[in-house]
């Protein structure tokens, strides 16, 4: 057993040294390739004993391996010893390639970065002054080049020395007072020494040549290859326009200027100038200098334009004390001139500001602000243009509201009255006379009511078109029926023709009634006795699916002045002379009419002057109608009984005056009444009873419990039983289109709107029942 251990423990012995002999050779090779870097040692800064540690340990081991191959078989130890060393001389020889390789990386790096500095040197551009490569560590000036703005000695070969003879020049008095400039020796070294490698800063100066001027310094630290010096690549180079275009780009950025310039002190420093149009006056060569005001005087006191009091108040204002102070004060400062140059006005911006309170450096922009101020000057006109018109938009509402406050106040004056003769006069016949007086200051009363509100439906934009099959020829004669005695009364001969191809057409019928009432209105009002009013349809051509029609309105009446028919179709208009002034009217009916032909896609015009009459002149456009249309279905007639018999009626009334009126009118007319005061109490009234039972109902729409609207839809939604399909009319003061097609969406068969109209009431039930 004893023998087998031995025996084990010789094997593992042997083969830890044959272990350590293949890595001893590995180190051989590798010690050999890294002796390869031994002639760089030198230059990296490290020395060739770096090499004595791992060759005298591949010599201690290489001997062990030697007296273990002469005296016979290792044991454990000896082996193990033998090969922890080979791993340990394989390690260090690892790690020092690793740090010579680190090492020559960044010297190569350090080196070329030296080389890029370096190589600036022979790349000095116009803008550069001067360029410097300075050894920090032993204070030397090694390269120069460049010129000199300064009046300093450039052939000092010490940094600390130039630097000190420039700094009379580079520190000036606005520079608080400071007495380093931040370049010297010294806090160089502490800037190398913390890690910072590169400082600029701006000076402002006087060159050589007397100009003033701002210089950059910048400085590029490096440490020297090879040596570990600190180095320094300086360079100065003049800044101005660097300085005056980052004013330009954080205070004034985007505006376009004739000239850019700088001051300092009282002396003006041209970065550029420019003047497209030639009348800026002060087209200057970049670089140009001299004293501010000689410049304002010379420059732009002579083409000011205005009063003498005015171009003082400007001179004034461009004195260089002014500027200084405003700009001192507020850190901007502005003036606008008004210029004039061969007879041609323009506007010059004088703009100030602060770049750079330390040296008082201020920048002074000048650019031309003609269009701008053109434009604002327009928006000025425009606005008092705007102001007069609302000024006389409101004069002529204020005129409206006093005529309507008269003409409202006249027809209720006839109507209280002659109501309060009537109550005390007891003659039959003087009564009747009162009743027709107050008959006709109603109607005219509502008249004037109505077209209050159909105004205010034009402006609100609520106004629509609702075209519907209708027979122009019919039209006509409506209108000269609705005429006739009135025109002969006055003894006017009036005559209405028309010259038709196409009679049936699809119109808003209402609308285009409407337009020739007004305008047949209008010249009866303003025709005397003994005149003529005539009125003419005519078709002036047709395609295949529509015709063009102009309506023409001509009378012999006063006509009217030229300014006054410039602006008869505004609203509240009416013309002020003593031939029209005892003449009713709101002064809307025009402006209606206008409004009613442009919906319709149509135009109007007059022919008119003083004492010649006027003729009013509609062109419009309609679509044929696909049926003809007789003109018996559309016109009223008289030959119908104007009693019933006895037919049942269902009045919705809340109003106790209004129903007791309504029950009046139907009695006459020879029907029974049942009277319900809220839309619930007729529908429950018609719910009870059988069908037929009524032959009419007539519903107000506004009422309380359930509106008219409510209760039409309840009555249809009611069984067959009941009488669920009655007629049902519409009774309301809701007298607009809108409200009839609301009424006749909720189930309603008609509309009558209030104040009623007994021949149009009785024309209506006649319709339906």
């Amino acid at each position: 057993m004893e023998e087998l251990n031995s025996g084990m423990v010789s094997v593992a012995a042997s083969l830890m040294v044959f272990a350590g002999v293949s890595i001893m050779v590995i180190n051989i090779l590798r010690y050999r390739a890294y002796e390869k870097y031994a002639g760089e040692m030198s230059r990296l800064g490290i020395s060739r004993s770096a090499l004595a540690l791992p060759r005298l340990l591949l010599i201690v081991f290489l001997i062990g391996y030697v007296l273990v191959g002469l005296f016979g078989r290792p044991d454990l130890i000896v082996g193990g010893i033998l090969l922890g060393g080979s791993i340990f001389v394989f390690l260090i020889l690892r790690v020092m390639r690793l740090i010579t390789t680190r090492i020559r990386e960044n010297d190569e790096r350090l080196e070329a970065l030296y080389r890029e500095l370096r190589s600036n040197l022979d790349q000095i551009t116009g803008d550069s002054l001067a360029v410097f490569r300075v050894n920090l560590t032993k204070d030397k000036v090694e390269e120069k080049a460049g010129k000199d703005l300064f009046e300093s000695d450039l052939t000092e070969d010490t940094w600390s020395g130039l630097i000190s003879a420039r700094r009379s020049a580079l520190i000036t008095a606005g520079d608080s007072g400071e007495e380093k400039t931040g370049f010297e020796r010294e806090e160089l070294l502490d800037m190398f020494s913390t890690g910072r490698r590169q400082i600029s800063k701006v000076f402002f100066t006087r060159r050589q040549d007397g100009r003033n001027c701002f210089v950059r310094l910048n400085a590029s630290l490096a440490e020297q290859p090879g040596s570990g010096y600190a180095a320094a690549f300086i360079t100065e180079r003049e800044c101005s326009r660097e300085m005056v275009n980052e004013a330009i780009s954080t205070g004034v950025l985007g505006e376009q200027y004739d000239l850019v310039a700088y001051l300092a002190d009282d002396m003006y420093t041209v970065v550029s100038c420019s003047c497209e149009d030639g009348l800026c006056g002060c087209v200057l060569p970049e670089g140009e200098q001299g004293h501010f005001q000689d410049f304002i005087e010379r420059k732009f006191i002579p083409i000011l334009h205005g009063t003498d009091e005015e171009k003082e108040r400007l001179a004034a204002a461009l004195s260089f004390e002014e500027v200084k102070r405003c700009v001192s004060r507020d850190g901007s400062y502005t003036v606008d001139c008004p210029c004039s140059r061969d007879g041609r006005l323009f506007y010059k911006r004088f703009s100030f500001y602060m770049a750079e309170p330390r040296f008082d450096f201020c920048l002074m922009l000048v650019s031309d602000i003609t269009k701008p101020v053109r434009e604002q000057l327009e928006r000025n006109e425009r606005l008092k243009d705007a102001l007069a018109s609302a000024e006389q938009a409101s004069a002529a509402k204020s005129a409206f509201l006093s005529n309507m406050s008269h003409d409202i106040r006249t027809p209720m004056n006839a109507i209280i009255g002659f109501a309060h003769l009537a109550m005390r006069e007891e003659s039959i016949s003087s009564v009747r006379d009162f009743l027709k007086k107050i008959d006709s200051s109603s109607r005219h009363l509502l008249a004037l009511i109505n077209d209050i509100l159909e105004m205010s439906r034009i402006e609100s934009g609520k106004m629509t078109i609702e075209p519907v099959p209708s027979d122009l020829v019919s039209l006509a004669d409506e209108i000269r029926d609705m005429f006739s005695a009135q025109m002969s009364e006055r003894q006017i001969r009036y005559d209405v023709s028309c010259d038709l191809v196409h009679r049936n057409v699809l119109c808003d019928r209402n609308r285009l009634s409407r337009v020739l009432l007004n305008l047949v209105s209008n010249a009866l009002k303003f025709t005397p006795e003994g005149g003529s009013v005539s009125v003419l349809i005519k078709e002036t051509g047709s395609g295949a699916d529509a015709a063009d029609y102009e309506i023409r309105v001509k009378d012999t009446g006063i006509g009217m002045s030229p300014e006054f028919a410039e602006k008869v179709f505004e609203a509240f208009e009416r013309e002020r002379n003593s031939t029209v002034s005892g003449i009713q009217g709101t002064g809307l009916g025009m402006a209606i009419t206008k409004n009613i032909v442009e919906l319709m896609d149509g135009r109007i015009g007059l022919v008119t002057a003083p004492g010649e009459g006027t003729e009013a002149i509609v062109s419009l456009s309609f679509p044929f109608a696909s049926e003809n249309i007789s003109a018996d279905a559309v016109r009223r007639t008289d030959d119908r009984p104007e009693r019933f018999n006895g037919e049942r009626i269902l009045l919705a009334e809340d109003m106790e005056v209004n129903r007791e009126l309504a029950v009046m009118l139907l009695n006459a007319m020879g029907l029974e009444v049942t009277c319900a005061v809220n839309g619930q109490e007729a529908v429950e009234l018609v719910s009870q009873a059988p069908a037929g039972y009524y032959s009419a109902v007539l519903m107000d729409i506004q009422m309380p419990v359930m509106n008219g609207y409510e209760a039409a839809r309840a009555i249809r939604q009611l069984p067959e039983t009941s009488d669920c399909g009655v007629p049902i009319i519409a009774m309301t003061a809701n007298a607009f289109s809108e409200d009839v097609r609301k009424a006749l969406d909720a189930g309603m068969n008609g509309h009558v709107s209030k104040p009623v109209d007994p021949k149009h009431l009785m024309q209506t039930l006649r319709e339906v029942i």
